[in-house]
């Protein structure tokens, strides 16, 4: 089966979906009269962000050229992740300089419990991602005992979202969960196993044979914050999904035959979460580049997926 073809945005991700928009429409336009271009509810993102000029000749905006827009917003990225990469290491540090000296293997300190076993750290890791109900969030350096999931077999109808970031060159040894595709940096220093906010394990050196368990809730966050960036970072390279290499996976083609009925109908027969339902319809939708269920029908029919 041939690949889809998705739709592609020069700016998508990099600002608002109203900014997005206004840019594509000064572009197709090539510019726009500045008192019309003023009443857009993009306008002000924008001209902040320094995607626009002032043509003094004809007195209108026009846009910058793609290239220049999307090097001023990668920029603009690298800087934000390198603070927060930052912020965090800084705030790690501090963290670690608070504990007790006498917290130690097996003992808890406020929500932090420090792990020295290896065979405890690895059971522990295998042991996070057993049941993720919400979203668990993986960092994998590929050093010593992996903290990938092992079981995967499931993964594809949970409602829960599977996030994987790992070493570049250790792809073959990642693999994919359920619909989901892990991404990956030229350089990871840090090992976690981070689940539902809730808890998380962080290796304390490169190998992993220490680690703490966290399930304090300003830790949780700012490791949660820190990943959610690094994931959404220029320099994090995201690989294809099952999805979208195979076109679609048994769940969305289940999903797809039945949406001629409710969200709430389709979770009944397929055995699923209302909310993965949901998620599967939106995966079909930005596949297809539609925004309805008729117009998915009707797109899925001429690919042959119907």
């Amino acid at each position: 089966m041939a690949r889809p073809r998705q739709r592609t945005s020069t700016l998508a991700g990099l600002v608002s979906t109203a900014a997005e928009e206004l840019y594509n429409k000064l572009r197709f336009a090539r510019g726009m009269r500045h008192a019309q271009f003023e009443a857009q509810e993009a306008a002000l993102e924008l001209k902040n962000r320094g995607l626009v000029r002032w043509d003094e000749t004809s007195e209108v905006v026009k846009p910058l050229d793609e290239a220049t827009a999307l090097r001023l917003l990668l920029d603009d990225e690298h800087v934000r992740v390198a603070d927060a990469h930052n912020r965090m290491l800084a705030g790690w540090d501090q963290l670690v300089s608070l504990l007790p000296e006498s917290v130690g293997p097996q003992t808890d300190s406020d929500g932090l419990r420090v792990l020295t076993d290896a065979g405890q750290i690895a059971d522990k890791a295998a042991d996070l991602h057993s049941g993720p109900r919400r979203y668990l969030r993986v960092v994998e350096n590929g050093e010593s005992s992996s903290w990938l999931p092992g079981d995967r077999k499931h993964a594809g109808r949970t409602s829960a979202q599977y996030r994987i970031i790992h070493q570049a060159g250790q792809l073959q040894n990642a693999g994919h969960v359920g619909d989901f595709a892990p991404r990956s940096r030229t350089r990871i220093t840090a090992k976690m196993v981070h689940v539902d906010d809730a808890v998380a394990l962080v290796a304390l050196d490169r190998a992993g044979t220490s680690a703490m368990l966290v399930e304090a809730p300003a830790p949780l966050a700012l490791l949660a914050e820190w990943f959610d960036l690094l994931w959404a970072s220029p320099s994090t390279v995201r690989h294809q999904s099952a999805l979208e290499v195979d076109g679609l996976s048994p769940l969305h083609r289940e999903v797809l035959s039945l949406m001629d009925r409710s969200d709430a109908a389709i979770a009944h027969q397929t055995g699923v979460s209302v909310s993965t339902v949901r998620r599967r319809v939106k995966d079909i939708y930005d596949l297809l580049g539609v925004h309805t269920r008729f117009a998915a029908g009707t797109a899925a029919a001429k690919r042959g997926w119907l």
